[in-house]
């Protein structure tokens, strides 16, 4: 839930990458101060930080969407509909009866990935590493 939850707590703020230029973290958070963290979103302005990209390597993360998109795609259209979740997505899954998925085989783990790695696997795809 957006907004403040109690009294004086800071309001909800969204995590994940941003643009890294200052004007869009000014722009985000009128309020943020030179060297400051801004209130709204996971940035800080004038430092450079991890998950903020700069120019055409933010275009580059956005265009990776596209990559999986269209791999994934792919592999529907190939026939490929083969279950694969990560790990605990079954507690809350609501097909199990459906789907199948042998709780026994074992489930993917997340890995955390940073922005820069993103960037590098579609600048190798276009051939630019």
């Amino acid at each position: 839930k957006a907004g403040f939850s109690k009294a004086g707590e800071e309001p909800f703020r969204m995590e994940g990458f941003t643009a890294g230029e200052d004007e869009v973290v000014r722009l985000s958070d009128k309020n943020v101060q030179p060297g400051g963290v801004s209130r709204y979103i996971n940035a800080s302005y004038g430092k450079k930080k991890n998950g903020r990209l700069q120019g055409e390597d933010f275009s580059d993360f956005l265009y990776y969407s596209v990559l999986v998109s269209r791999g994934c795609a792919e592999e529907i259209s190939r026939g490929c509909i083969a279950p694969s979740p990560y790990e605990g997505a079954c507690k809350y899954c609501p097909y199990g009866a459906v789907c199948g998925y042998d709780l026994s085989a074992g489930a993917r783990k997340e890995k955390k990935v940073t922005a820069e790695e993103i960037v590098s696997v579609v600048q190798k795809r276009r051939g630019d590493r």
